[in-house]
């Protein structure tokens, strides 16, 4: 069984002492050397309080930010990015972040990708929810 390691960043406040570059890394690289197959981060770029306050929600760092301080300290672990919120993202941005993290880690990078699920993160970054259809960009027709 590969299991794979949540890292730390998803904690409501976040604990900015786990999120250094050399903590991530020292993170990542015991994981790596406890026989973990994998670490991960996952995407919430702007969760409502209520959500984050509930109980089930999280703040979230930037997973490819992360995974690239991971990436530096450690030679063999996957680099999993959880859930990528693929309907907020330019598809050729992603695309190119995703196979730059994937080059510079030697080919470690696995991409789990979701459509999102937060009506208030949509509104919040200009984009209009309905995950029954589908999402499109807002528009101003002055």
């Amino acid at each position: 069984m590969n299991l794979v390691f949540r890292m730390p960043g998803g904690s409501v406040p976040a604990c900015v002492d786990l999120l250094s570059a050399s903590s991530i890394g020292r993170m990542a690289r015991t994981a790596e050397d406890a026989g973990w197959a994998g670490v991960c981060f996952d995407e919430h770029p702007i969760p409502p309080s209520y959500w984050r306050n509930g109980g089930d929600g999280h703040d979230a760092v930037d997973p490819f930010v992360a995974l690239a301080a991971a990436a530096t300290a450690t030679r063999r672990i996957r680099l999993v990015v959880y859930a990528t919120i693929v309907s907020i993202r330019n598809p050729f941005l992603l695309a190119k972040t995703v196979a730059t993290l994937d080059v510079v880690s030697d080919g470690r990078v696995e991409l789990g990708m979701v459509a999102g699920y937060l009506p208030e993160e949509f509104a919040a970054l200009g984009y209009l929810s309905n995950v029954a259809t589908s999402i499109s960009r807002k528009t101003s027709m002055r």
